[in-house]
């Protein structure tokens, strides 16, 4: 029972470490294109277009350092991308509730005040 234990720790010292790095980056790469998703389904295209392209050039700078093996810059580029996309949902999501806001105060009476 204990050699597998030694022969899984054999591998990952002697060449799968490299494998699992590549592993993490395209989990990371898949949690910003899935980020990025969100945002466009917040309608980040048109609320908050400069963070979203900002994350979808990232992304790509993500997956081209990914096929020169670049695993470090891949890693950045992926969370640089997720936040990117965080932030451009977060601003199109702010923006539609100001835009409600907007539109619920201008049916309210004069009266009761804008």
């Amino acid at each position: 029972m204990y050699y597998w234990i030694i022969i899984v720790g054999a591998l990952l010292i002697n060449g799968c470490g490299t494998q699992l790095s590549v592993l993490a980056e395209i989990e990371k790469m898949a949690n910003a294109q899935l980020a990025i998703v969100k945002a466009q389904e917040s309608n980040a295209q048109e609320l908050a277009p400069e963070p979203l392209r900002a994350a979808q050039q990232k992304l790509q700078q993500a997956k081209q350092a990914v096929q020169t093996q670049n695993y470090d810059q891949a890693t950045r580029l992926a969370e640089q991308a997720l936040i990117e996309a965080k932030l451009a949902e977060a601003k199109a999501e702010t923006e539609m509730a100001r835009l409600v806001l907007k539109k619920m105060r201008d049916r309210l009476p004069p009266s009761l005040g804008k």
